[in-house]
């Protein structure tokens, strides 16, 4: 049951975080983006690709996430 309840939290603030940026995106700056879940999706698969198959530490999928999604945002910028 821990398992479950932290997946859950897990969940319930990663898609927390993707509301706050998308309301600061479309609410303060009235830019309707269809882009930013893309950059979300991109940074999620890349972080769980890295951490599958490369390292068990937070500390090195989440650099590399950042990068591959900030990587995209520049070649279609």
């Amino acid at each position: 049951m821990e398992a479950y309840l932290f997946n859950l939290v897990n969940l319930i603030a990663i898609y927390a975080i993707l509301a706050v940026t998308l309301n600061f995106v479309m609410g303060y700056a009235g830019i309707y983006s269809l882009a930013h879940a893309v950059f979300f999706g991109v940074g999620a698969y890349t972080g769980a690709w890295v951490a599958q198959n490369w390292s068990t530490s937070l500390f090195v999928p989440l650099p590399v996430a950042m990068l591959a999604s900030g990587g995209l945002s520049l070649m279609l910028a």
